[in-house]
């Protein structure tokens, strides 16, 4: 099995760039039907966040094709244009790479949580479209303990680990107080909502909009107002602060409809979507103070920091190693699944006369048998994975080879 990913990042690729390939929720699905074509595929995950894309394929043996031109294809885009701003990991390197962004040390917000999340509905969204096979699985489902763990077991920063917690700290540095503040929040996906619950904490007078369609759907925050959607410009004459976080491919706000709107004092407007959500020609008005997502860095790095991080790296290494003893075990499946089987019918064969003896109906019989059989493959199923945790790999290896023997003497 050979596993592979190609990506862009916010270390490799500007916000114009990653909005090129930030997809709607159909094209996702598009995508996965072209990835899945693909000669040797098994399985695909797709992660896509404001600062990520990454292609995870599992494949029956290294293929020659081209991942990114794939990619860029289905995006309407020039390969050798875009074809710098990617990366591309396979086997070990990539399976590394995951555990370090699932944790989220690859992060543009050190640390952050969310990214657990994220990467814990990618595998969940492939799963509901059955693009995931099992190898895929397995390494989605690991990474996300290992950051889980990674999360109880260390500490790798003192503050919020969110990207709005992040913006908020850093528009206080530039002398903006989000108390009392007047603030609108557009979007009431997970980003947005946690936007508001993060601004009301903070003292804010929030409002946040709601589709007309989805009016009767969305929870917001305690303490939130909402308005319509189509609203949104009614009231950003007395707004102080705009947080804007869809996953809309159309802009929130734009220069040609904000002209009509009459401001009388200075507004800050932060965009936390991927494409962008506000036309970044907003940001040349006086009185408009813009942030976009790539305006928010990395804090440095203490020496306890540093610390913490080696404890974590140990925790991801041992989470790491796991999956691999999984992933080698696997050539051994067909062995372990026709020796389960003997044995549950096996178990089976000897207990016959005494089934025959019992007061059932022969539906009642052949459930008992069901039983019997699965009760025998469960134990030796324990008995064989307990024997391959413990033993070498070559002696596991002629253990497996006598007992397959034994079966067919």
């Amino acid at each position: 099995m050979y596993i592979y990913m190609v990506g862009i990042d916010h270390q490799l690729a500007p916000l114009d760039v990653r909005s090129v390939f930030s997809f709607t929720k159909e094209q996702t699905k598009r995508l996965y039907s072209t990835m899945l074509a693909l000669d040797d595929v098994r399985g695909c995950v797709i992660i896509s966040t404001c600062n990520r894309m990454e292609v995870w394929l599992s494949m029956s043996k290294e293929s020659d094709f081209s991942c990114i031109e794939t990619l860029c294809t289905f995006a309407g885009i020039d390969h050798e244009e875009y074809a710098p701003f990617f990366a591309e990991r396979s086997q070990e390197e990539a399976v590394t790479h995951l555990f370090y962004v699932t944790a989220g040390l690859r992060s543009r917000i050190f640390g952050e949580d969310q990214i657990i999340t994220q990467v814990g509905d990618a595998i969940a969204f492939a799963r509901c479209l059955q693009a995931a096979d099992n190898v895929l699985e397995v390494l989605f489902r690991q990474a996300v303990t290992a950051a889980k763990r990674v999360k109880t077991e260390t500490v790798l920063d003192i503050r919020d680990h969110s990207v709005i917690h992040t913006a908020l700290n850093r528009i206080r540095e530039d002398g903006i107080d989000v108390e009392g503040a007047n603030c609108l929040v557009i979007g009431n996906g997970m980003m947005g909502r946690l936007a508001a619950q993060v601004l009301i904490e903070s003292g804010a007078n929030v409002t946040m909009t709601i589709r007309r369609y989805h009016h009767n759907e969305v929870v917001v925050p305690s303490g939130c107002n909402k308005i319509e959607y189509t609203r949104r410009y009614d009231v950003i004459p007395d707004c102080d602060l705009i947080v804007s976080a869809t996953t809309s491919p159309h802009l929130t706000i734009d220069m040609d409809h904000l002209k009509e709107v009459p401001i009388e004092h200075e507004i800050c407007m932060i965009d936390l979507a991927v494409p962008r959500d506000i036309d970044s020609r907003i940001g040349e008005l006086s009185n408009v103070r813009l942030y976009d997502i790539d305006s928010f860095e990395i804090a440095p790095r203490t020496e306890q920091l540093e610390k913490n991080l080696r404890a974590a790296q140990a925790i991801m290494q041992e989470e790491q190693q796991g999956f691999f003893e999984w992933l080698q075990g696997r050539s051994h499946i067909s062995q372990i699944e026709a020796i389960k089987e003997a044995v549950g019918q096996d178990t089976v064969n000897r207990l016959i006369p005494q089934i025959r003896q019992m007061q059932l109906t022969d539906d009642e019989k052949e459930e008992l048998k069901r039983q019997i059989a699965g009760a025998g493959e469960r134990m030796m199923n324990h008995l064989l994975f307990g024997l391959q945790k413990n033993m070498s790999e070559d002696f596991f290896c002629d253990t497996m080879d006598a007992i397959m023997k034994s079966l067919y003497e």
